[in-house]
């Protein structure tokens, strides 16, 4: 099966409500890899490799986000796989990036 690679950035109440957490653990379950890390103008911004069916998952997990957030919009740009294979949280939450 051809793995694509998906960027998506997230919009809405998902910064400091358990986002990032949720969706690597949902990313483990379904066996993507990628990365997922908060930006700073409050955005979340995440990187998913995988099949398509395996993609189409996680933007619907996405899109409903973890139990305290609200999520209000997702962009999605795909590209050629690189390859990863693990899944990955950048930053350290309220103090890092």
């Amino acid at each position: 099966m051809d793995k694509k690679r998906a960027e998506v950035w997230i919009s809405g109440k998902v910064q400091l409500v358990g986002y990032r957490y949720f969706i690597k653990m949902h990313a483990h379950l379904i066996r993507v890899a990628g990365s997922i890390e908060n930006l700073t103008d409050g955005r979340v911004h995440a990187i998913f490799e995988g099949t398509q069916k395996q993609l189409d998952k996680m933007f619907k997990i996405c899109k409903a986000g973890s139990p305290l957030s609200k999520v209000k919009d997702i962009k999605v740009e795909y590209s050629p796989s690189l390859g990863l294979s693990k899944f990955k949280i950048h930053g350290l939450g309220l103090f890092g990036k």
